[in-house]
């Protein structure tokens, strides 16, 4: 899955793929970009992946070498994440996505100073929000905000940057993950 800050021109360039129910690009054997608005199987899970980000310092940035409008999702893919999620009615096991939906969005700014203003509305943690409203998921990770965090009652939202984590099913037909570290499993 893609971020904000791909060089989108060279990943535009690789020949589209399905793989796993997806749209993908093979960078190398195994490194595989899962493709934006796709409802992947992955290990018996069903994982909706949209990626993309607006970056709010792309006015520091060059335009084709460290930043690309492609950053944020198009109509295209936005409409193709609806129908994918249409498809499967509404229900995955889990969101993977490069933002947050607004609210989580709004509640990992929350302190960070007048830097981002009004920046926490934008159109890809807009559409999250309303994948968060209306579809059943049950784990959602995202990235973007540079912190390794947990969010929501259950801690079911978890913001990604350092960790890796497993996910396992838990037993009563959820799912559960668990931090892995240099450490293994804690």
């Amino acid at each position: 899955m893609d971020g904000n800050h791909e060089n989108f021109d060279r990943l535009g360039a690789l020949p589209k793929e399905r793989w796993h129910g997806g749209s993908v690009h093979f960078i190398r054997p195994n490194v595989i970009h899962l493709m934006r608005g796709g409802v992947f199987e992955l290990c018996g899970l069903k994982a909706f992946v949209m990626g993309g980000a607006v970056s709010v310092d792309k006015a520091s940035r060059e335009p084709g070498v460290s930043w690309w409008p492609q950053e944020v999702p198009d109509d295209g893919e936005l409409a193709a994440g609806i129908r994918a999620l249409d498809e499967h009615g509404r229900k995955v096991d889990l969101v993977l996505s490069h933002e947050a939906p607004l609210n989580i969005k709004r509640a990992a700014l929350a302190g960070c100073g007048s830097g981002y203003g009004d920046r926490t509305s934008d159109p890809v943690s807009n559409y999250l929000q309303w994948v968060d409203e209306t579809c059943d998921w049950k784990l959602w990770f995202f990235g973007h905000h540079h912190e390794d965090r947990s969010f929501g009652d259950e801690a079911q939202y978890r913001m990604l940057f350092h960790d890796i984590v497993e996910v396992t099913r838990d037993g009563r037909g959820g799912l559960d993950y668990q931090v892995a570290n240099d450490r293994g499993v804690s």
